[in-house]
């Protein structure tokens, strides 16, 4: 069932603020899918859909790479931010075997910033 933006505000408060990743999807499993979390995304609140955000990264397949995308053009800045990292973390994580090692080695020569290398 679609998640409300204050039934699931309500649901992730607590681990949010206490830092809890485990509580956290352990909590959003519990209750909804990550499709369900994604159409959260388009709530009218800019923390509801940071918040999803957040959580589809940490739950989040490649299903929700395309509505996570569009997120990338919030027009809140904290959206967009958050959605990035979420796309990096469920392409970390969903990744195919052969295709994460040079996707580290890419990441790692950024932060020595060697972008040609990159």
């Amino acid at each position: 069932m679609k998640p409300t933006p204050a039934e699931f505000v309500e649901a992730v408060r607590g681990p949010l603020e206490a830092g809890d990743a485990e509580a956290l999807v352990r909590e959003v499993d519990r209750r909804w899918t990550a499709g369900e979390v994604a159409t959260l995304l388009g709530a009218g609140d800019a923390c509801v859909r940071s918040a999803a955000a957040v959580v589809l990264g940490m739950i989040g397949t490649t299903s929700q790479l395309g509505v996570m995308s569009r997120a990338l053009r919030d027009e809140e800045a904290s959206v967009r931010q958050t959605a990035e990292h979420a796309l990096w973390s469920i392409w970390l994580r969903c990744g195919a075997d052969e295709a994460l090692g040079p996707m580290h080695a890419g990441i790692k020569a950024l932060a020595e910033d060697r972008v040609g290398a990159a």
